[in-house]
């Protein structure tokens, strides 16, 4: 119709002068744009709600996704992160002394344990130390 324009390869038509930003797509019925459902995103200039997608999780080295939930990988085990599954945690080549951990970008160094944890002899991340009555994890209390 006059007035009116899609994008190529799409077969809804919006007012040439409504561009809908990333995360939102043009309402044919409210003739505005509209919020993609929860969890969903799109990419500018979205002319319908089938082109929001799933955004996947992303998680830190170390960590995995299950469910779009970040869960560190098993003691002694890390991961480079990203969208890393559970079969993506592998233990480092390098095995630290105790109380140090592995860091580095292809976790070939060790770090020293911080505040006075302490860790087993081969800890893969800053999580796999302790307090010193090593009850409680990282950032645990």
């Amino acid at each position: 119709p006059t007035g009116q324009t899609s994008l190529p390869g799409s077969e809804s038509c919006f007012p040439g002068n409504t561009t809908c930003q990333v995360g939102l797509y043009y309402d044919v019925i409210t003739s505005k744009c509209a919020v993609c459902p929860e969890n969903l995103t799109s990419n500018a200039g979205a002319v319908k709600v089938q082109e929001c997608y799933h955004v996947k999780k992303t998680c830190n080295p170390g960590q995995y996704t299950l469910n779009d939930i970040c869960l560190e990988c098993m003691w002694g085990t890390t991961s480079y992160g990203k969208e890393a599954k559970l079969q993506d945690c592998f233990k480092p080549s390098k095995n630290c002394s105790a109380n140090y951990f592995n860091t580095g970008v292809n976790f070939t160094d060790c770090e020293i344990c911080p505040n006075g944890m302490i860790s087993q002899i081969g800890a893969a991340k800053v999580e796999d130390c302790r307090s010193e009555n090593g009850s409680c994890p990282m950032n645990f209390y």
